[in-house]
């Protein structure tokens, strides 16, 4: 909940709001023609693609899927006196969205909103031409209401950019820490192996889709960034990559354990660590993207000790390989060590770049 009501969140509505006013507004000069939904429809229907960091894209995005989205309504428009016209160019467009929306997520809701306008086109056929005409026209007047919204609040979309870049990084290794403790914990995990380790893998290539726009972003910052604030970013980038390495390393534990039932024996130890991850996690996102926070002192070097009195007084002995446990508990300690720098790297991170948070 407390993602949802954030800086970012309540200007992005703000600006869906703000796209939705002007849209109204503007229908009302329109309304001696029926077709005045259609410049609301574009509007609300473009409004939806959230500005970026960089001005021009954001704009030639819009731009590019609003004229596709004129073009395709009206070629429709023209087939529709012509059944099986109509029929083949539903279905190359739909086709032609959907590959798309497949091999390229990012323009997933672009495709989207041709295919659903070039649909509704087709279920309300027009009268005349010069109704079709005016339907593109106020098309084109929703596109530019979605443009002009852009222009006006992209400096405030601008600013907070990386901060929230850096925080997806932490919440995507925070859900990654949450995938591979329930391999540990689960005790359907040997009987649901492919499950498991799908949901793991898919973790994992968020974090690593994540980290890789990150450096990205920073490459893209870095000629205008001055010695120290491109050395306090650099090495929070490095110390993620280094946590995500780490848990890695840890997670090779359900493979090394030949016996599941083992984990049973440190379960408590084993919750008490995951609930000390995700709370330092949850920390360095709040410090990333909310006005007030506090760091506490971590209780996750208890856990691991009490991990390791358990092991010496009893998973020594009941498990089949000890020594893995043994290299775990090493891990973890050189994990604790890291997470607690990048709590202090991130601070460095945000007090140098000053964000209006």
């Amino acid at each position: 909940m407390d993602f949802i009501f954030t800086s970012l969140s309540i200007r992005r509505i703000f600006y869906l709001l703000l796209v939705i006013c002007l849209a109204l507004f503007s229908a009302q000069f329109f309304s001696y023609t029926n077709q005045y939904v259609w410049l609301i429809g574009m509007a609300l229907a473009l409004g939806l693609m959230s500005p970026g960091n960089k001005l021009g894209l954001s704009v030639m995005i819009v731009l590019v899927t609003g004229l596709s989205t004129v073009l395709a309504v009206g070629l429709m428009t023209l087939s529709l006196p012509i059944f099986y016209i109509a029929a083949i160019f539903i279905f190359i467009t739909t086709f032609l969205c959907v590959w798309v929306g497949q091999c390229y997520p990012i323009y997933r809701l672009p495709a989207f909103i041709i295919n659903f306008f070039v649909l509704l086109s087709a279920g309300l056929p027009l009268a005349s031409l010069s109704q079709g005409l005016n339907r593109m026209a106020l098309m084109w007047v929703g596109i530019a209401i979605v443009i002009i919204c852009y222009i006006i609040l992209w400096p405030f979309f601008k600013k907070n950019v990386l901060q929230w870049a850096i925080a997806k990084v932490l919440r995507n290794l925070l859900q990654l820490n949450n995938e591979i403790f329930s391999c540990f914990l689960q005790p359907e995990y040997p009987n649901n192996l492919y499950l498991f380790e799908r949901r793991l893998q898919l973790q994992k290539d968020q974090c690593l889709t994540a980290s890789k726009k990150i450096y990205t972003l920073y490459h893209s910052l870095e000629p205008s960034l001055s010695e120290d604030k491109r050395q306090a970013l650099l090495d929070s980038i490095l110390k993620l990559n280094l946590l995500y390495d780490m848990m890695l390393d840890y997670s090779t534990l359900r493979w090394r354990v030949t016996d599941h039932s083992t984990f049973a024996v440190c379960e408590a130890e084993l919750k008490g660590i995951q609930e000390e991850i995700k709370a330092l996690f949850v920390e360095s996102i709040q410090t990333m993207i909310s006005k007030k926070y506090q760091l506490h002192s971590s209780a996750l070097t208890e856990k691991i000790n009490k991990f390791e009195d358990n092991y010496n007084h009893i998973l020594q002995i009941a498990s089949r390989e000890p020594l893995v446990f043994l290299l775990f508990i090493s891990t973890l300690k050189h994990f604790d060590e890291e997470i607690k720098k990048i709590r202090e790297a991130l601070l460095r991170v945000r007090v140098r770049f000053l964000w209006p948070i």
